[in-house]
């Protein structure tokens, strides 16, 4: 099994290094602000296999190369142990986004504008998330399995009325691995259904925040730090209040997405030097 570890590494190691070269000029740092929308028609590093997949940049094919290296990596401390062909769509893993886009500005960027009054100076900074939002350090992979016909993936976005917030999802998964009174049921329910994640490797809110990168959105002492959903609906009643609220949103988002993509970029850097040496 280690050998063949070794083997899928040195593979998509070199996948990797072909993406840098042909999209990155030949530097990984610029992975951190790479754009994933521009790989919508690439087929070599964009589409994926399965037949009738709709494009998604945290589903593409370099995005499920550049999981598999850092989640099984043995650089982490605490690594997923997983197989490439556990990534994807309808598989155990897939990739998700983290701090979303549409649900708060619209399609085609709609809402800013409905919201804003069409403030050009303020629909600048939103474009400008546009491209950010779709870069490697907003993404990660979640368990895959479903119950009754949802996902973790899309309960968090969708059936829970939670909005898409990551901040709240993070707040109600810690109820959840604290068995607290008030947890979400059908978040307890997803959470048991993808027991090969959540119970034998990410068992608790600590360990899913060291294996996600996400250490900026706790508080020392393991709080949520990010509450922007309880104002989220009053911002929406007048154009400076949604502006106001909407760049606190993009302030937050950025200062994760960057934190992460370094760390990231960090361990795929070990990979890709272990790999020369193999």
């Amino acid at each position: 099994m280690q050998e063949q570890n070794m083997k899928d590494s040195l593979d998509y190691c070199r996948f990797l290094n072909e993406f840098i070269n042909e999209k990155l000029s030949g530097n990984i740092d610029d992975l951190k602000n790479f754009n994933f929308q521009l790989l919508k028609d690439d087929k070599k590093f964009g589409k994926v296999s399965e037949n009738g997949s709709v494009f998604d940049e945290d589903d593409t094919e370099i995005a499920r190369c550049i999981y598999y290296l850092i989640f099984n990596n043995q650089i982490l401390k605490d690594t997923l142990n997983l197989k490439y062909d556990d990534i994807g769509t309808g598989k155990k893993y897939r990739g998700d986004t983290l701090y979303t886009f549409n649900t708060y500005f619209g399609t085609d960027m709609q809402c800013a504008k409905d919201l804003s009054d069409n403030n050009e100076n303020f629909l600048s900074k939103v474009r400008e998330f546009n491209k950010k939002y779709c870069s490697i350090g907003n993404f990660t992979i979640l368990p895959n399995l479903t119950v009754n016909g949802t996902t973790l993936n899309c309960y968090r976005g969708v059936g829970s009325g939670w909005e898409d917030f990551l901040g709240r999802f993070l707040y109600e998964l810690k109820k959840c691995f604290e068995n607290d009174e008030t947890k979400d049921l059908k978040l307890d329910a997803l959470i048991k259904a993808n027991a090969f994640y959540f119970v034998d490797k990410v068992n608790s809110i600590e360990l899913f925040k060291q294996i996600n990168f996400l250490e900026p959105s706790f508080t020392v002492l393991g709080e949520v730090k990010d509450h922007l959903w309880e104002t989220y609906t009053i911002s929406r009643e007048k154009p400076k209040e949604y502006i106001t609220w909407a760049l606190e949103y993009i302030n937050t988002a950025e200062r994760i997405i960057y934190y992460r993509a370094e760390k990231m970029i960090s361990i795929l850097k070990k990979s890709i030097e272990i790999s020369g040496n193999l």
